[in-house]
């Protein structure tokens, strides 16, 4: 499922508890990203979630560096 930049930005303000997870490697992540998002490289995606995601019922968006 793709989200809108509209969509997110509703997201991000309706009180609920949201992820926003970028999974660029850390370099283009530094260069530009999302304000809020935190860096988990897809490389390293299965091993961090349960630190930055720790309930199960967290909405969780993905971001990387396509149309950016």
């Amino acid at each position: 499922m793709t989200v809108t930049a509209s969509e997110l930005r509703a997201m991000l303000v309706d009180g609920e508890e949201i992820a926003l997870l970028d999974v660029r490697e850390e370099g283009e992540f530094g260069a530009n990203h999302i304000l809020l998002a935190v860096n988990v490289p897809l490389s390293l995606l299965e091993l961090r979630t349960s630190n930055v995601v720790p309930r199960a019922s967290t909405r969780v968006i993905l971001c990387d560096g396509d149309g950016i």
